[in-house]
This record gives C-alpha cells, structure tokens and sequence, in this order.
C-alpha cells in the first residue's frame, strides 16, 4: 500500500494557502508503514489529494512539502528544482558567489546550496534531504562541474530531525579558505569553520548600499566578522573604520 497522510482542516487551508510545513499535531492518520524521511501523498479528510512530501514523525514539523502535483520525486524533479533555482539567480545577481538553492524559498524545505567561486557548499538540514543527499550532489557535481562539494550541516536544527552534524568535503581537493570576488573586492572566506556556510552572501547588496554613505566618514562596524562591511566602506571613501567582533578567528582572517 502506497504510504499517505491525512491532515487536518487547518492544516488544509495553510497547504492551500502556499504554506509548506504540516506540524505533527495536525496530522490526523498516517496510512501505510512510511519510514522516516520517506515520500508520502499528502490528502484531506475529504480524501482530496494535496501534494507530496517527506514525513519525519521525530520532527514537529511532521510533513515538509515539496510538490502539489501528483508527480514523480525523484532525480529529475530534483534537477529541474535546482536548475529552476539557479537559472532565477542568474537573472538576479551576480553568480560568481551566490546561494543556488534557499530551502522553502526554491520549494526544496531543508536544502542549502551555496555557490563560491569554484566550490559548492551544501547544508542538508533535515531528515527528508539527508536521505536525497547522494542524488542532489551527483546532481550538483553535473549542473556546474565544481572543483569540490563541502558540507556544513554542522548545525543544532539536525538534532531534531534526528540527525547528527557534519562537516567536511564530499567530493575534490581544496583549500577551505576561498578567496571570492564581491562588488571589486577580494574576499577572504573560511568555509570549513566560518558562520553558516562560511560567509553571509545574502548581504551583498547591502554592502554595495555603503557607496555614496561613508565618504569621509569615520565607520563603527560592529559584529564585524570577517570584515567584509569594513572593507566596502574602506573601498567607498570611508577615512576611518573600526571593526569590532568577539571572535578572535573572525578577526584573524578579516586582517588577512
């Protein structure tokens, strides 16, 4: 028998509504002997299908949703997802370092990809992804031919899927210390031990917003991190920066 769920009313107007989580509570029957982590048809109490999802009855969050179609979840969905995602950045931004795939955002819940030069970063954050890892990284290795795959699922949100942290490569040889390019600026990353995936892309525009505001200026960069505020309001006529971060690490390769 074909493993299913059906959910509650509330819950059916949240789907219906675009939202993509089911919390366990509104789970009304699971029919069928899923496994955790495994694909399920998603229905109402009216028997009325809703989509597709992975189920993880550890988790408050039961059901994280990938599809409202009643298609296939396998290797192709995944590369369409994950082109889908990439050919919109390319429209966007700048692709020489960028996120590829923001989880819900790209409707692939618990899936990070970020792109660095010419290294992949990856985050599998939940049980359901951890289970299409080995896919989404043959996936990966095709779509953009890195010279490496490094995984930082390092993070405290896996416990509640049940699962262990990792860190570490998956595929290449590379120095974890990257040096990307960002509005004219050389930047200095540490993906192996750096917050998140190593660097806080999603704040490349707001660095470019400093141009035009710091001329002269004398600059107070708080929680600076690796410095990459500093060094945009340097590149844009700040007279004066000091950065300040109580990580002495962050610090050491800001200065480098």
């Amino acid at each position: 028998m074909k493993s299913r769920v059906i959910i509650s009313e509330k819950a059916r107007q949240k789907v219906l509504k675009g939202f993509l989580w089911v919390y366990s509570s509104e789970v009304l029957t699971i029919e069928g002997d899923p496994s955790p982590g495994e694909i399920i048809d998603i229905y109402d109490q009216n028997k009325s299908f809703l989509g597709k999802g992975y189920l993880n009855p550890l988790s408050k969050l039961a059901i994280r949703i990938l599809t409202r179609k009643d298609e296939e979840v396998n290797r192709e969905f995944l590369k369409r997802r994950i082109v889908k995602a990439w050919e919109y950045r390319r429209r966007l931004t700048h692709t020489n370092s960028c996120r590829i795939v923001f989880s819900e955002a790209d409707f692939l819940p618990g899936l990070i990809v970020d792109k660095f030069e010419d290294i992949i970063v990856t985050q599998f954050l939940t049980l359901g992804m951890e289970k299409l890892k080995e896919i989404i990284i043959d996936i990966l290795s095709e779509i953009f031919a890195p010279k490496g795959i490094y995984e930082r699922s390092d993070v405290a949100t896996r416990e509640k899927e049940g699962l262990p942290p990792i860190k570490g490569p998956i595929r290449g040889n590379f120095d974890t210390k990257i040096l990307i390019e960002e509005n004219g600026l050389r930047i200095l990353i540490d993906i192996e031990n750096g917050q998140k995936t190593g660097y806080f892309l999603d704040q490349r525009e707001n660095r470019k917003a400093l141009q035009g505001l710091v001329k002269d200026a004398e600059v107070l960069d708080v929680f600076c991190y690796t410095g990459s505020f500093t060094l945009h309001a340097l590149k844009y006529g700040a007279k004066k920066v000091v950065a300040v971060d109580s990580s002495k690490s962050a610090i050491e390769l800001a200065k480098e």
